[in-house]
């Protein structure tokens, strides 16, 4: 029975990788011919770096998915030219809670200001930079609140102090 999970798992991972790895290169083909075709005018050394250096979190997140979640077979000899393929290790579940969620999260946002970089030119990149720098206060904040409260909590518990 594990087995069979197993190889759902691996056949759920492939389908995944396959359809995020067509995406970001038709999410790229449609910035780059966008850019070129329609937008030659605004096309400069500024955007393409902009277009490769905000790209490169979401290509680098993708690349760690699919070290992690692509699964790996042994070739077993049956004496045909291809030999029977086993399932060594289906790969960690993509679709899992936490940092995952948060990795295809990043994904996601990047294809979506790629695309509005694509149309509306560099300013499109400032979407990405604001909901990063956004959601990277918002951490910081409750990290820090959650701190806080925690700590107030367990003077309440340890000398009876009341806090409101």
């Amino acid at each position: 029975m594990a087995q069979k999970s197993a190889k759902t798992l691996a056949s759920r991972n492939t389908s995944r990788l396959h359809q995020t790895h067509l995406t970001t290169l038709a999410v790229h083909t449609f910035h780059l011919l966008t850019r070129l075709l329609l937008f030659r005018s605004t096309l400069t050394r500024r955007s393409i770096a902009l277009w490769l250096l905000l790209s490169l979190p979401a290509l680098a997140i993708e690349a760690y998915l699919d070290k992690v979640g692509r699964p790996t077979y042994i070739v077993r000899p049956d004496g045909t030219k291809d030999g029977v393929k086993e399932l060594k290790r289906p790969g960690e579940d993509l679709e899992a809670q936490g940092v995952m969620e948060w990795a295809w999260d990043v994904v996601y946002w990047s294809w979506g200001c790629t695309g509005l970089a694509a149309v509306l030119g560099d300013w499109g990149w400032s979407i990405w930079v604001s909901l990063f720098g956004a959601v990277g206060v918002y951490v910081g904040l409750m990290g820090w609140w959650v701190g806080c409260c925690s700590a107030l909590y367990g003077l309440e518990l340890v000398w009876g102090v009341y806090w409101g």
